[in-house]
């Protein structure tokens, strides 16, 4: 887990080429045999450095690969998890300008989301919440197409959720 955390840092603060350095360690370590969770957190992240790089099709290879691992699962993490890797999907679509499929990966995600309870939300680990993100970027998908107003109530949504959780 110590690979995964400095390496999702080092992509938050844009350092990528370290980033990859921990990416690429943490995909080799053994413990990833047996636990597919932090695989496919690790594959989620690479996904999202992969997409950051402008290597599209390759961050897309890399979310499918981590969504088959976490699909067959049923915890709470993985739902939360499965519905990041919807977005992130929806993420490489709107970069190549297909928002009817970013619509798509969006509505799963927020499917996904809004079929677990506030409370079992609240109550997992902070590390698999993305719920404002998901409401912001769906809103994002509709200001790429020049239309604020289908935007608006999924900013709303994401502000409130925001505040619900402090982020």
């Amino acid at each position: 887990r110590a690979y995964f955390y400095a390496a999702k840092s080092l992509v938050f603060f844009r350092d990528f080429e370290r980033s990859s350095t921990y990416i690429e360690k943490g995909l080799k370590e053994n413990t990833l045999k047996n636990d597919t969770k932090l695989k496919a957190l690790f594959l989620m992240l690479q996904g999202g450095y992969y997409s950051r790089m402008s290597l599209f099709d390759q961050s897309f290879r890399t979310l499918k690969e981590a969504l088959s691992l976490l699909i067959p699962r049923d915890d709470l993490e993985s739902k939360l998890m499965i519905s990041s890797t919807y977005i992130y999907l929806s993420d490489y679509y709107t970069e190549i300008k297909d928002y009817k499929s970013a619509h798509v990966y969006a509505d799963k995600s927020i499917r996904g989301i809004e079929s677990i309870s506030q409370q079992q939300y609240l109550s997992s680990k902070r590390i698999y919440r993305n719920k404002a993100f998901i409401y912001f970027y769906k809103s994002w998908i509709f200001l790429e197409q020049e239309n604020p107003r289908a935007a608006f109530p999924f900013i709303q949504k994401a502000y409130d959720q925001a505040l619900l959780e402090r982020i």
